[in-house]
Order: structure tokens, then C-alpha cells, then sequence
């Protein structure tokens, strides 16, 4: 057993020196190469083939590409979104029953200020917001 395992070892030690041997001839080839004067040389001549066709246009770019610049102005508020789901109304008082795109139902009633927008009427069929001076109407569609 110890025969074979030693065996084993010696062939790769073998293998690496091949290895090692076959890179160390390719880079001094590789450093002894010497770079021939025909392939040294540059074409100079300029003059475009009249029968080249590009399929392609170079357009100058509104902007950078490369050039990641954040909107960093002042942005206006957006109004909260709001569906009416249902308008409660009791003696002297009326509820609206509000959802939120999280499904989270809310009860709000007139004079009550949630997220800047603030309930201003409620109707039977619907309820009068208003958010930062812009009013807008939300209506039951039973």
C-alpha cells in the first residue's frame, strides 16, 4: 500500500517538473521573441473604400451615459392614496371608511387631517378631500 502511494507521488512530482519546464521555455520564448519590422508597421493610408456602407449612425448624447446624476430638487407632494370603501352616517355625524393600497382601512371624519389630506364634506354618495390647497372629490360607485 505505502508502495503505490509513494509511486503516486513520485509521478506527480514528475508531472509538475514538465509542467514547470514547458513554462518556463514558453515565457523566455515569449521574451526572446523579437517583434519583426513588417508587423511594426502602420498604415497610413486614409482614404475610405466608397463601397463601405455603415449600418450605423453616430449621434451626439443629450447627456452622459456614465455620468449617474440624482434629481435632487424640490419635489411636490403627492397626495396620499385613498378609495372610498363606504360612508357611515349617523345622527349628526357621518364617518368615511377610507382604505389604503396596503389594504389598511381607516375611519376618518370631516375636519380629520391624515397624511397632509384633510377630510373637508361627506355626502350620502361621497367625500370632499382637501390636500395642499387642491381639492378633489372621492364618490361611492354603488
Amino acid at each position: 500500500m505505502i508502495k503505490n502511494k509513494s509511486f503516486v507521488v513520485i509521478i506527480l512530482f514528475i508531472l509538475a517538473i514538465i509542467i514547470w519546464r514547458f513554462n518556463v521555455i514558453s515565457i523566455n520564448e515569449i521574451r526572446t521573441r523579437k517583434v519583426t519590422s513588417a508587423s511594426m508597421q502602420v498604415n497610413t493610408d486614409l482614404s475610405v473604400d466608397s463601397s463601405f456602407k455603415a449600418d450605423f449612425e453616430f449621434l451626439p448624447l443629450k447627456r452622459d451615459p456614465f455620468n449617474a446624476v440624482l434629481d435632487t430638487g424640490p419635489r411636490e407632494p403627492v397626495m396620499p392614496q385613498f378609495s372610498l370603501v363606504g360612508i357611515i352616517i349617523g345622527r349628526g355625524s357621518a364617518l368615511a371608511l377610507m382604505t389604503r393600497p396596503d389594504s389598511n382601512v381607516y375611519t376618518m371624519k370631516k375636519g380629520e387631517t391624515y397624511m397632509g389630506m384633510k377630510i373637508t364634506d361627506i355626502t350620502p354618495k361621497q367625500v370632499m378631500v382637501d390636500f395642499l390647497g387642491k381639492k378633489e372629490t372621492l364618490t361611492i360607485w354603488h
